[in-house]
């Protein structure tokens, strides 16, 4: 498991940035020119990690591991194509944030976009997830 933190946090600020939350939409800018700045900045990455880390995941395959996020309370998860083994109906193991362990298959992957797609097993009990947003309204930076 400690093996999987630093993946499980790399895809967690990877997952921040690339997705838009509505906190996300309505967060004034921060300029960074002073201690004082940075320590804003810091609170406010802070905040994502705390909003955002119940929904991140860790995943394992039979040849392979690695991370991901829950993007909806059924069980889906988004994480690497390479993660994913290329082919689909590959079962795994998701691990959540607290140690939980679901049963997983491999939904499908599309390896030029390096996107890989897992439904979990969650019998019937809802998880925490990120919202998918949308990506033309998201700024650089």
């Amino acid at each position: 498991m400690k093996r999987l933190f630093p993946l499980a946090l790399w895809s967690l600020i990877l997952f921040s940035l690339a997705l838009n939350t509505s906190s996300a939409q309505s967060a004034p800018d921060i300029p960074v020119g002073s201690l004082e700045d940075l320590g804003k900045l810091e609170k406010k990455i802070q905040e994502v990690i705390a909003r955002t880390r119940p929904a991140v995941v860790g995943i394992r395959m039979s040849n392979s591991s690695g991370s991901g996020s829950f993007i909806s309370a059924d069980g889906w998860v988004a994480t690497a194509g390479h993660v994913c083994e290329i082919k689909p109906d590959v079962k795994c193991t998701v691990i959540g944030h607290n140690g939980e362990t679901y049963e997983g298959v491999v939904y499908g992957s599309d390896m030029a976009m390096d996107y890989g797609l897992i439904k979990v097993d969650t019998k019937g009990k809802k998880v925490p997830h990120l919202e998918l947003g949308e990506s033309e309204i998201v700024k650089n930076g």
